[in-house]
């Protein structure tokens, strides 16, 4: 029955209407007491900021950004087959993305499409988990799509990657070192630490240790509070700058592999912690809040990637992962009476972070990948209806 009045509820304050994602506690609030009205017997167990917490987990924020089309979509394009189209998949309209196949034509209808866009425009999109830490709440952001589509681009950059990617152009950061910088000059905003973990072969190792072969990251569940990493280390921020340095780190022991579908295809999947501290009120109290940053390795066809040995061993972990997080999303979405957490190590990490969740769905715009496009959109889109 609650889940019906907060549905309701959200529905009156507009915040289903997707043409603006912008959400006012108060108004909800005042509509929430009206629909309970005699019924005040469930509002007086929910107080303001925990009716705001039970129901923004069933509305996870979608932006999809497609990107241009890359060297071996290009030489396909130009060969001489030339049989991909390069606008296969492209951005309608703000919110629409438009998709051309053998079906026929097909929309997909999201909270934000960027036709490759900007890295701060992606940035500007989800910037809200700051004001959810402010909150005293967790929150998390996952990149999601098919291996090559521009995940990783998305997150960190080519600052983070140098020379690898094409240089230190500021003006490309990604969403974590733009979060890090803004985390830095709130004023409300007490102190920072970060655990950088990668879930590979289903095995968590802590990616800040020097010692990666040692202890494997164990997650133990708590009923009422964030999973306890053991064996994870976690480091103290004293600025951006340093912030951004251990995540530089982090990156440069990840697992990665060449395949077809990608120079520097990620095997694994990376997780940003940051333990944020925020000052909750005039006296100085101090509360902690989380904000995890997932860069997914790329779900893929095997066929498509030319993997043989052990590292088809590695598509199938990863495609495994992806299963039990699109499960744990479509249930959440839901607002299921059971999500299955504890199916995967990934989705025990991000347990008490979707209450603020945005999700990068990233997508090639070519016809040779249009089959793995439909699939991203089809599982994106559904998390909003």
């Amino acid at each position: 029955m609650l889940t019906c009045l907060v549905h309701k509820a959200l529905q009156m304050c507009g915040f289903l209407s997707r043409k603006s994602w912008k959400f006012d506690h108060l108004e909800f609030v005042y509509f929430m007491k009206t629909l309970l009205n005699d019924k005040q017997d469930l509002y007086c167990l929910l107080p303001d900021q925990q009716v705001v917490v039970v129901l923004l987990p069933m509305f996870v924020r979608v932006l999809c950004r497609i990107r241009p089309p890359n060297h071996r979509e290009l030489n396909m394009h130009t060969g001489d087959l030339a049989d991909v189209e390069l606008n296969a998949a492209h951005a309608a309209d703000e919110q629409n993305v438009k998709v051309v196949s053998d079906g026929g034509p097909k929309v997909f209808e999201f909270s934000a499409v960027l036709q490759s866009g900007s890295q701060g425009q992606v940035f500007q999109f989800c910037e809200d988990v700051i004001s959810a830490a402010t909150a005293g709440l967790d929150s998390c952001i996952i990149a999601y799509g098919q291996t090559g589509a521009g995940k990783t681009y998305s997150m960190f950059g080519p600052t983070l990657f140098g020379d690898a990617i094409g240089g230190a152009d500021e003006s490309l950061d990604g969403v974590v070192p733009r979060l890090s910088h803004r985390l830095f000059s709130s004023e409300s905003v007490a102190g920072v630490s970060i655990t950088m973990l990668e879930l590979y072969m289903g095995r968590l190792g802590c990616l800040l240790r020097d010692d990666r072969d040692g202890n494997e990251v164990i997650v133990r569940y708590r009923k009422d509070s964030a999973p306890m990493l053991e064996n994870a280390t976690m480091m103290r921020c004293a600025n951006a700058e340093d912030l951004v340095s251990l995540v530089k780190k982090g990156l440069e022991a990840r697992s990665v592999r060449r395949t077809m579908m990608s120079a520097c295809s990620s095997r694994s999947h990376v997780l940003v912690i940051l333990n944020v501290t925020t000052f909750a009120g005039p006296d100085g109290e101090l509360q902690t809040s989380r904000i995890v940053m997932v860069d997914l390795a790329g779900s893929e066809r095997l066929s498509k990637t030319s993997l043989t040995g052990g590292a088809l061993g590695e598509a199938a972990k990863i495609n495994a992962d992806l299963t039990s997080l699109r499960s744990v999303l479509d249930a959440f979405a839901k607002g299921a009476r059971f999500v299955p957490f504890r199916d995967s190590k990934l989705t025990m990490i991000l347990q008490g972070c979707l209450s603020k969740a945005f999700l990068i769905c990233a997508c090639s715009p070519a016809s040779c990948n249009i089959d793995e496009t439909i699939s991203t959109l089809r599982f994106a889109e559904r998390l909003q209806q």
